[in-house]
């Protein structure tokens, strides 16, 4: 084994993971000019963390860790992802307030580091909230594509939600973020040129948003759908998930095409220079 098979190796051990950022966090002590004898990150930090962002109702910082430890008892990919978010969120929230403190900032870029190489290596992304606060999402090169060309942030913001690793299993949530994409596809299911790309596409997204309890009360009432109630769980988050994917090629398909009518523009333009 050489040292390059070492760094591509993949993530196995969420737990030793964890607690390596644990390390840096609160248990690597050192002088600081601030302070009398011997401190840690979590010591430098606790101060300025009562005016951070995502404080919340905790007291102080040993509080809010506390507050969210019930997430990360149990190892596991899921577990360590919360961490690394807690951890990113709190780092990022307070840097601005301990940049003169030079070995809290050192262990800072330290964590930032192992947390960017956790997410590489298990195919995950941070993304920026309204808030300010980070979250982590699954990368997904379509969301990402569809992104980039929106001008609608609160659009885009929901697009990421969606994708956010903590998403799994939060099947109301899910439908009414579907709901909000749904009504931004709308315009896009009532172009007959659109829909000529992908005519399978257009016919999902109707069938889904229209009988899958998103637009309408598909459980009981004039749009019942008794079929529904048959579906699991699984299978039905799995649906929402196909769905999810089928409106983001449809939002693509509308990028595209007022890509190409820029394009013919050009042509004409250039066409009569």
């Amino acid at each position: 084994m050489h040292l390059y098979d070492i760094l591509g190796m993949k993530i196995t051990d969420f737990e030793l993971e964890r607690q390596r950022i644990e390390v840096l966090f609160k248990k690597t002590k050192f002088h600081d000019d601030s302070y009398y004898g011997l401190v840690t990150y979590k010591d430098v930090v606790d101060q300025a963390f009562s005016t951070s962002r995502i404080r919340g109702t905790a007291i102080n910082l040993d509080d809010f860790m506390n507050q969210c430890a019930v997430h990360w008892k149990k190892p596991s990919l899921d577990a360590l992802l919360f961490y690394c978010e807690v951890v990113f969120n709190v780092v990022m929230s307070t840097n601005d307030d301990i940049r003169y403190h030079t070995t809290a900032s050192r262990l800072a870029d330290q964590m930032l580091g192992n947390i960017f190489r956790i997410l590489e290596k298990t195919g995950y992304d941070l993304q920026k909230g309204e808030d300010g606060i980070y979250f982590i999402t699954q990368k997904n090169a379509v969301a990402t594509d569809v992104i980039q060309e929106l001008d609608d942030k609160h659009l885009a913001l929901v697009i990421l939600e969606y994708n956010r690793f903590s998403m799994k299993g939060e099947i109301e949530r899910k439908r009414e973020l579907l709901n909000v994409i749904g009504q931004a596809v709308e315009p896009i299911l009532k172009d007959a040129t659109a829909k000529a790309r992908s005519p399978e596409v257009f016919d999902d997204v109707r069938f889904a948003l229209n009988r899958l309890n998103i637009r309408h009360n598909n459980v009981a009432g004039a749009n019942e759908q008794p079929a529904l109630k048959k579906l699991s769980k699984e299978e039905l988050e799995t649906a929402y998930d196909d769905l999810y994917s089928s409106m983001l090629v449809l939002l693509k398909i509308s990028q595209l095409k007022e890509g190409h009518a820029r394009m013919d523009a050009l042509k004409k333009q250039m066409t009569k220079a």
